[in-house]
Formats: C-alpha cells, sequence, structure tokens
C-alpha cells in the first residue's frame, strides 16, 4: 500500500465547471471583463466607424449613437469592478501622486465655475470613462501585459484601416480642402496620422535580432510598415514629426541600456538634456522647419497660428480655473472669439485648450507630472531584454503624444485616440521584493509549492 501523501490546499479561487466542460474562476471572469474594457476604451477612444462622409460641411448630421452608446456601455463594466474589488481600487487610489491630486482637484473646481456645466460634465465624464479602464488594467497586471494588448490593437487597426481604404474609398479618402488625405475609419486624416504614429513606436521591432521570424513576428512586422504608409498617406506633419521623435528615443533608450546603474543612468540623462538640448534644439528646429516646408505649413504646423492669437488673451479672463473643463472642443464656442477666413473647428494646441478649460495652475502641474514621470522611467534599470524593449517604447509613446499635444488639440483629458495609450503608460510598475524564506518545522527544509489544481 504506498504512503500517504500530504495534500496541498490550493490558495486560489474555487473554480466551478459548467454543463459544457468549461472551467470558471473568479480569477479568469475578471481578467475577461478587464480584457473587453481595455479593448472597448482603445476602439471608442479612436472612434473608429463605418461611413464618416469624406467632405465636411457646415450642418453635416452625423449619428452620435453608436459612439455613446459604446463610451457609456464601460460604466455598468468599470462599477462591477468596483463592486466585487472596492480593496483593490482603494489600493490604487492612495498610490496617487499629490501632482495627479491636484489636477483631478482643480478639474471638478472648473466643473462647478463653468459657462456652461452641463458640457463640462459631459466631456468630465467621458475623459473619465475612457480613463479608467486602461489605468485599471495597468495597475492590475501590470505594463508588459498592457502593452501586449496595446500592440495587439494596433494590429487590427492597421489591418482594418488598410481594408476600408480599399473597399470604401470614397469614405476613407478626404474630398475639398484636404482632397487626397487618408482618414481611413476615422473621423479626420488627423485623427488616423497620430495613431498611426504612435502604432509605428508601439510596433516597431528590429527584425535582424537573430530571433527566429515566427509568425507573431511577421503579422507585427507588415503592421508596422502599414502603419507607417497609413502616416504618410494621411499626410499629417504632426504624425511625421512623432514618429520621427520615437525613434530618436528608442535609440537614445538603447543605447542609455549600457549604462547599469541608476544613478549614472541620471547623470547621462541630465547631461544630454542640459549640454546636448542646444545643439539637438537647434537640429531640430533645422528638420522641423523643413517639414514643415514640405507641407506647406508654418512652424506651428497647423497653419493656423492665427487662432492662438484670438484665444491666448482669453486665459487671463481666467486663468486659475478657466472657463470649464472640455468647453473650448466645442467649435462653436471657439468661433465666438476667433474670427478668419475659414471656420476654426478647435484650438490646434491641447495645452492651450487646458490652460482654457481647466486654468494655467492645472495645466502647469500636469506638464510638470509628465516631465517627472518620464525622467523616472528612463533613468530606471531593466530587468530583462524584454523589459528594455518595453521601457523604450513607453518613453517614446509618452513624449511624442506630449509633442504631438503643442501642435494638435484634444489629444491629452479627453476622448481621442492617444489618451487611452497615454494613461495606460504612465503609471510605474509597483515591484515586490523579494522575502526571505522562513525557516520550516523538521529540518528547516522548504515548504512544497501548491500547484493550481492540486
Amino acid at each position: 500500500m504506498p504512503a500517504l501523501q500530504p495534500r496541498i490546499l490550493s490558495t486560489q479561487a474555487p473554480r466551478r465547471t459548467g454543463k459544457l466542460g468549461l472551467t470558471f474562476s473568479k480569477d479568469k471572469a475578471e481578467l475577461y471583463l478587464m480584457n473587453f474594457m481595455l479593448y472597448l476604451a482603445l476602439f471608442r477612444g479612436t472612434g473608429m466607424w463605418y461611413g464618416y462622409p469624406s467632405l465636411f460641411v457646415e450642418g453635416d448630421a452625423l449619428d452620435p449613437m453608436p459612439q455613446q452608446l459604446m463610451l457609456y456601455a464601460l460604466a455598468p463594466f468599470i462599477l462591477c469592478f468596483v463592486f466585487f474589488q472596492p480593496g483593490l481600487v482603494l489600493s490604487y487610489l492612495k498610490r496617487t501622486t499629490v501632482l495627479v491630486g491636484f489636477v483631478t482637484v482643480m478639474c471638478i473646481a472648473s466643473i462647478f465655475l463653468s459657462v456652461r456645466m452641463d458640457s463640462s460634465l459631459r466631456g468630465f465624464a467621458a475623459m473619465a470613462l475612457l480613463t479608467v479602464p486602461p489605468l485599471l488594467y495597468r495597475l492590475r497586471y501590470g505594463g508588459m501585459q498592457t502593452f501586449r494588448h496595446i500592440r495587439n490593437f494596433a494590429i487590427f487597426s492597421a489591418f482594418a484601416n488598410a481594408a476600408y481604404i480599399v473597399a470604401f474609398p470614397r469614405f476613407a479618402i478626404m474630398a475639398g480642402s484636404y482632397a487626397g488625405d487618408v482618414k481611413g475609419l476615422f473621423y479626420h486624416k488627423n485623427g488616423l496620422g497620430q495613431f498611426s504614429a504612435v502604432a509605428t513606436i508601439v510596433l516597431f521591432f528590429w527584425p535582424f535580432d537573430g530571433k527566429a521570424l515566427t509568425r507573431e513576428r511577421l503579422i507585427q512586422g507588415v503592421a508596422f510598415l502599414i502603419t507607417l504608409g497609413l502616416v504618410v498617406v494621411s499626410k499629417s506633419s504632426t504624425a511625421v514629426i512623432m514618429v520621427a521623435i520615437g525613434m530618436a528615443v528608442i535609440t537614445g533608450m538603447n543605447v542609455l541600456q549600457n549604462v547599469k546603474q541608476e544613478r549614472a543612468r541620471s547623470a547621462v540623462v541630465l547631461t544630454t538634456v542640459g549640454y546636448g538640448g542646444l545643439v539637438g534644439g537647434g537640429l531640430a528646429f533645422l528638420a522641423i522647419t523643413v517639414v514643415a516646408a514640405a507641407f506647406g505649413k508654418d512652424l506651428t504646423f497647423s497653419g493656423r497660428s492665427n487662432i492662438w492669437g484670438g484665444l491666448v488673451p482669453l486665459i487671463y479672463d481666467k486663468p486659475v480655473f478657466g472657463h470649464g473643463f472640455a468647453i473650448f472642443r466645442s467649435p462653436d464656442m471657439i468661433a465666438q472669439y476667433v474670427r478668419l477666413t475659414f471656420n476654426a473647428r478647435s484650438t490646434h494646441s491641447t495645452y492651450l485648450e487646458l490652460c482654457l478649460d481647466m486654468g494655467v495652475p492645472a495645466t502647469f502641474a500636469w506638464i510638470v507630472f509628465l516631465l517627472i514621470r518620464m525622467y523616472q522611467k528612463t533613468i530606471a534599470v531593466a530587468q530583462n531584454a524584454q523589459m528594455r524593449i518595453f521601457q523604450g517604447r513607453e518613453v517614446a509613446v509618452i513624449l511624442i503624444i506630449a509633442i504631438g499635444a503643442s501642435m494638435e488639440a484634444n489629444m491629452m483629458f479627453g476622448p481621442s485616440a492617444l489618451w487611452p495609450i497615454m494613461v495606460a503608460a504612465l503609471p510605474i510598475d509597483k515591484i515586490a521584493k523579494a522575502r526571505r524564506p522562513r525557516r520550516f518545522a523538521f529540518g528547516g527544509k522548504k515548504p512544497p509549492v501548491a500547484v493550481a489544481g492540486e
């Protein structure tokens, strides 16, 4: 008779098996829920849909119902997660930095002092619903897992837009003053260009690194080439600059990986920013001048610097709390103050928009937070090759969105294609410290490890 073996009790949640033999558990259900919310937030952020008109005429009626349904469908799923994981959510709230807390308070204050409180409330609700899913996913499952899903979505977007352009060119290619510019499934060609610029950085990899060219790497490589092509055909000057800067950041991060100590990395980063900023800034200025001239635009990359001249004086009217959260995303609000030979539909600067909407202090605090977070991620020493790749992509994504925001509106704090990606890239993963193994009774041997399902 064989000796009786002690049974090791599993610490995992009990699983239930349905009639079809499928195995369920609380952890799996939570993972499926979080995956669904993340992909829905990414898709809704892009605003991709079938049938957007190629020519925008004043008074065109677009059915907002599909986008609204996707947006507000996130609310019950978020509440479901909070209901089942209240302790986890509270622990995440405790990790909120002072700067982020200050920005949040100023945003809420700007709503109550808004010139259009109902518009500000709707804008804040839309921003919050697209912020929570990627933020919760990153805090729950870490950066690497979140990055994989963003990569998968970028691959889907690349093939979906390419297929849509071929199948429905009457919708995918713009007409009028933007004739020939490609917008794909997006509402505007700038949306396609900016999202494709970030997707290019997310999908970029060096195919000649000695690793086997698997099917997964082949699909990623093809998607990378498609997104790069979408940047070109969208004819978005901002997207071109974003790709160039992103590639430069990835190269710099790869070089920085040779410095293994955090203090030395910090010194290298500060020295590069301080002394190299003058030379690099001069070269960047020349490059931007060439790119702007190639697109027939000025150095603002919008060709509409007069818009800023009409809106900047409004900052001085309400500098502390602004005119109200999300107020200056509305074209009719801008039209009240800007008189040009064309209809100005946006501020063409996210930072100008934030100053107008929620005030200068909140905008300044947000910029400081971005700079600090990029510095922290840059000097952090990655543990392995995968982490090094991921770390470089994160820094590049945050930086190019921050730079692109100076030339385009609604890239942060709003229902845009890039905001959920930026939210997912900003947190720093909390690494648990290794514990010393406790001495066990009966000779000090380590206890056996429990295996799931035993």
